[in-house]
């Protein structure tokens, strides 16, 4: 049912009651601002409401023991925003990245597997501005053999279409956590530790903890510590807590602010669910903490091609980090139309791969692409992603040249290489002078030989 606020005043004031009480109770619920965030599938976390009011949902996480079929408490849809809201609500089947980010099954099975375990009353109904709508949950089933399900709520609102204006849909991400009564096992592990370069002069690490255990749950304690040469603590830090779904690995971040002058270091970190997991790495350190940190930098593209052939594309990519650097590159060759807009579809493909680049050296990128090439304009796209995981691009133009007649052909290449031919040239009479001078040579003394013996055989 709707219920709405008495007045804008009242209703704004009460929104930012909920809110806060919402950022108190670590995730009690989920706001999406009016100016609202672009759609996606993962949560939306909870916030704070803006002037303008806010779309969002109460409460936003549930943990529930019971037996099903069983009524939950309903989940709360608020509009403290001036527009109206086209809202639309369904059950999903929960996924977990491992930022920690909960996010959602969208193929049809999952779907019909979430609708059998969770029923609303409502799947789409109209939400006026500063208003409520309660929509009542029943948790119907839990999924063949097992013992828990994780599920959510979906809540997408849609505002009205206002002239040119871009219209933002909202989507908050209510979660549902539901198992029978009884014991579990609640345990995890340390499986890792990633030391990463932070904001400014921090450093961040991701200590990845997995749930081997069959509830959802989290870790009473995630910390590491960093030890210098001498092997004294130099830093500590903490993780926060957070949920885990059974079977997910989870990465867990710890910044470090202090700052630690450059040199090796040995990271050890540990993680408390029922038991204890620790694991230990060692980090260089080249400046004040500065990681060592792969980068690439790629020359100007040299594109060429003859009229029937293939292109041959060249370039050199050097390793610029402080860190050794890998890269992929994808190579694609496109037709260029007028007003050098270029074709959708690549006419020709090709990848290039280079590994493990040391810093301060350099490779050659030598690489054929496309075949057959008519007379008319192409654009080779180069698309790679760079050591911070940014996508880069790099693009160059040309034109296929008409392929030369074999005189032509030969003309130029002499013309090009005059003074290695030159060389081969003298080299050559060279050897032939000497080979004729040793040729004479050898004729003189045999005939000098023939003459000793003549004149030696009249002797007395």
């Amino acid at each position: 049912m709707h219920r709405r606020a008495p007045s804008a005043p009242r209703a704004r004031a009460a929104a930012a009651l909920v809110a806060a009480a919402a950022l108190a109770l670590s995730g009690a619920g989920a706001v999406a601002g009016a100016d609202g965030a672009t759609p996606s599938q993962s949560a939306a976390p909870p916030g704070i409401a803006v002037s303008q009011g806010f779309f969002g949902i109460l409460p936003a996480k549930r943990l529930a023991a019971g037996t099903p079929p069983v009524g939950l408490a309903p989940t709360t849809v608020r509009n403290t925003t001036r527009s109206p809201y086209a809202v639309k609500v369904f059950p999903v089947m929960l996924t977990q990245l491992r930022s920690g980010s909960f996010t959602f099954d969208s193929s049809a099975a999952a779907l019909a597997r979430a609708r059998r375990i969770l029923h609303v009353n409502v799947s789409r109904f109209a939400l006026p501005a500063y208003s409520t709508h309660d929509v009542s949950i029943v948790w119907r089933a839990l999924p063949h053999g097992q013992r828990a399900a994780y599920v959510g709520l979906l809540v997408q609102g849609t505002p009205p279409r206002s002239g040119v204006q871009v219209r933002v849909i909202s989507r908050l991400l209510g979660l549902e956590l539901l198992h029978l009564p009884g014991r579990y096992v609640q345990r995890g592990r340390l499986t890792g530790i990633l030391p990463q370069q932070g904001t400014g002069k921090t450093l961040r690490f991701l200590l990845s903890v997995r749930n081997t255990g069959d509830l959802v749950g989290d870790p009473s304690a995630v910390a590491l510590a960093i030890r210098n040469a001498a092997g004294r603590v130099v830093a500590r830090g903490t993780a926060s807590p957070a949920l885990v779904l059974p079977g997910v690995t989870r990465d867990f971040v710890v910044q470090v602010d202090r700052v630690l002058p450059a040199g090796s270091y040995r990271v050890s970190a540990s993680a408390v669910w029922g038991g204890s997991s620790h694991r230990v790495v060692t980090m260089r350190l080249v400046g004040p903490n500065k990681l060592p940190t792969p980068a690439t930098r790629i020359s100007p593209l040299r594109i060429a091609g003859t009229v029937g052939g293939a292109a041959r594309l060249r370039a050199t990519v050097a390793s610029t980090g402080t860190a050794p650097a890998s890269l992929r590159l994808r190579i694609e060759l496109l037709r260029l139309g007028g007003a050098g807009a270029s074709a959708t579809r690549p006419v020709a493909t090709a990848a290039a791969s280079f590994a493990a680049l040391a810093p301060g050296t350099s490779r050659a990128l030598d690489q054929a692409i496309g075949s057959d090439l008519a007379n008319q304009p192409y654009r080779v796209v180069v698309s790679y992603t760079d050591s911070s995981g940014a996508p880069q691009q790099l693009t160059t133009d040309f034109r296929p040249v008409e392929r030369l007649a074999f005189a032509t052909r030969a003309w130029h290449f002499v013309k090009h290489h005059a003074v290695p031919i030159v060389a081969a040239i003298a080299v050559i009479l060279l050897a032939l002078i000497t080979l004729v001078l040793l040729r004479r040579q050898r004729r003189l003394q045999r005939e000098l030989a023939r003459v000793r013996d003549g004149s030696g055989v009249g002797a007395p």
